[in-house]
């Protein structure tokens, strides 16, 4: 926002915060499609109320891919930072 003149800091404080909003509910529909595909995948399904080894097998491979995307935007954000001049 730091580009904006103050009098449109607000609408970009808004706009901002329904991106990440938006962003945050199509990614925890995205990990809950994603969770089922793998359970299906390993011949398991939430429907069951006994936990196996598929359905644990599943859940670390869904765990993995979020700690790997995870790593991905911390490397991103490293990248945001300002240089400091010496």
């Amino acid at each position: 926002m730091r580009p904006l003149e103050k009098p449109l800091i607000p609408q970009g404080a808004s706009a901002i915060n329904f991106l990440r909003m938006l962003g945050g509910a199509a990614g925890v529909s995205l990990c809950a499609i994603v969770l089922e595909w793998r359970l299906a995948a390993h011949g398991d399904s939430l429907a069951n109320a006994a936990t196996s080894t598929a359905r644990l097998a599943a859940f670390d491979e869904v765990f993995m891919l979020l700690a790997g995307l995870c790593a991905l935007a911390i490397c991103a954000a490293w990248q945001l930072r300002e240089k400091r001049e010496p």
